[in-house]
């Protein structure tokens, strides 16, 4: 898996909290997790979703989970003002500012190949079901500028954005 996809730009009033990890569910700083049962687990591709997934955060210390042994995790939960930053999964659909403007305001999800946590931006624009909101972009970097939809996240409902 890679280290440091995806990049916290502004922290707003997200907190950091620890979380528990299966055995054998590494998880390294900069990665996007998501619950799973009373742990935290690796997004997967098209992750979050509303109504399926709970998006945690981003791991700011990796996992101290062994082969057969769980582990522990240190997430930052994003508040409705906190700023994600990851590269897209397409470059050439980033390349341009027009490109970038063209999907602002766009719901969207993470993708995951080969090990790498990319903001899907191949993925239609859906604000009933993605979970993720994107907000601006840097076409020289390819990357992607993202806030967390409100309906994603905690079930608490005290962290995220939504577009009502």
């Amino acid at each position: 898996m890679a280290k440091n996809d995806v990049k916290i730009i502004k922290a707003g009033i997200g907190r950091e909290e620890n979380f528990t990890t299966a055995a054998a569910s590494t998880l390294l700083v900069g990665e996007a997790c998501k619950k799973n049962g009373d742990d935290v687990v690796r997004i997967a591709d098209g992750d979050p979703e509303i109504g399926t997934d709970e998006f945690v955060g981003i791991v700011t210390r990796a996992s101290t989970d062994t082969a057969s042994a769980a582990g522990e995790v240190r997430v930052f939960m994003p508040g409705p003002d906190t700023i994600m930053r990851c590269k897209a999964t397409t470059s050439g659909n980033v390349d341009t500012i027009a490109k970038i403007n063209a999907l602002k305001m766009h719901a969207i999800t993470f993708g995951l190949a080969a090990g790498v946590i990319t903001i899907d931006e191949d993925e239609a624009d859906d604000p009933n079901v993605h979970g993720l909101f994107v907000i601006a972009g840097n076409h020289k970097k390819f990357t992607l500028d993202f806030i967390m939809q409100k309906n994603a996240g905690p079930a608490s409902g005290t962290v995220g954005q939504t577009r009502d």
